[in-house]
């Protein structure tokens, strides 16, 4: 079966309803007709849920191709995320002594975010101990990973957002 593409100008805001609507028919051409969707988004958490395989182009090039589920294994089942009173150093050095991290941390002014194969109970004990010997750190976190994370531990851009 051959089909025209539409044409439709993605660049235009679309509310939340017909965000859906357009995220349904794509689920419904895949699954009941079998028709390959090829699109383009920066919903990352939309494409999680819909698409077969992603791929994450960066600079003009394709940095991964894969199943989103592969991708976010690939990264580390869990993301870390410490808020700083921008100390970083002294955090960095304590996530390295740790091991905390399957990979270098991604740094923002105030964020230090680090993905984890480790079980989350584990982690939580990890940062409970950080949290008690750096003040530096305001806040922490420990939640599942996403695409959006692979996407901005792959580009390296830990301000990346949807």
């Amino acid at each position: 079966m051959h089909r025209r593409s539409s044409g439709w100008d993605h660049s235009k805001k679309l509310g939340h309803t017909t965000r859906a609507e357009i995220w349904r028919i794509v689920r419904d051409l895949r699954d009941d007709e079998g028709v390959t969707v090829i699109l383009t988004t920066h919903y990352l958490e939309e494409a999680e849920t819909v698409c077969d395989r992603v791929g994450i182009l960066h600079g003009g090039s394709l940095v991964a191709l894969d199943q989103p589920a592969r991708l976010i294994a690939q990264l580390g089942e869990f993301v870390v995320e410490l808020r700083t009173t921008d100390n970083n150093a002294s955090v960095l050095d304590s996530l390295d002594a740790a091991h905390l991290g399957d990979r270098p941390a991604l740094v923002a002014k105030g964020l230090v975010s680090v993905t984890s194969s480790r079980p989350r109970e584990e982690l939580a004990a990890t940062v409970a101990r950080l949290q008690h010997t750096h003040h530096d750190i305001t806040a922490a976190a420990v939640r599942p990973t996403t695409l959006n994370d692979v996407y901005q531990h792959l580009t390296g851009d830990p301000e990346a957002t949807q």
